[in-house]
């Protein structure tokens, strides 16, 4: 299954919501912010039926409307520091900016977890790294793209991700839960991985140099 691009009929719905002259620009805002919701709870719908192509074209018109008030998010601008035209027209206060983005970052994470489902692990990583970069203190987040690079063998990286998570949750005072446990034996599993697999490689390498 390929990417999920923005359909040309998503996008021009969203614009000319955005666009129309009928309302008023705060009504228009709300408008596409409900819309917003609306797509991501109906993919969460779909994902749990386990029906992932179709979440995943739910999760991506929830770009589609989002980006019609905030900047692109695949630009990673720092939240609340760049406010694009498109805010300052529709008027969308600190605290609207911060639910449009934390429903991006959510958004991201769950369709790294469809692209994980469907074993396209690049993608599934590429995703998390983009709710990652809207809001770094996600111990889920970066639970989800570790599984995903263990999977591309990937183990320092996977390695690195859990470590940071673990951090996150023990100075959260959560250093005991359930999630942390998970963590922890997913490291242990990971690093043991990590060196069984450096052993395979020492020894192909290896192998290669007694050549003639």
């Amino acid at each position: 299954m390929e990417d999920l691009q923005l359909s040309e009929g998503a996008s021009t719905q969203a614009e000319e919501q955005a666009s129309s002259t009928e309302l008023s620009p705060r009504s228009k805002k709300l408008q596409i912010m409900q819309q917003a919701f609306e797509m991501k709870e109906q993919g969460n719908a779909l994902y749990k039926e386990g029906d992932y192509k179709r979440a995943l074209a739910k999760y991506a018109r929830v770009q589609c409307y989002t980006n019609a008030i905030l900047p692109s998010s695949d630009q990673q601008v720092s939240m609340f520091t760049q406010m694009s035209k498109k805010m300052q027209q529709m008027n969308t206060d600190k605290d609207e900016t911060q639910t449009l983005q934390e429903l991006l970052a959510t958004t991201y994470l769950n369709m790294a977890q469809c692209f994980f489902q469907t074993g396209q692990y690049q993608k599934s990583v590429e995703k998390a790294t983009l709710s990652l970069g809207i809001k770094r203190e996600q111990p889920k987040a970066l639970f989800r793209r570790a599984q995903a690079n263990t999977q591309r063998k990937d183990y320092e990286g996977a390695a690195q991700d859990l470590e940071e998570a673990l951090v996150l949750l023990t100075n959260a005072g959560q250093g005991e839960c359930e999630m942390a446990k998970t963590v922890r034996a997913e490291l242990e599993q990971v690093r043991a991985k990590g060196k069984e697999y450096d052993k395979a490689v020492q020894k192909k390498m290896g192998g290669f140099l007694t050549r003639e």
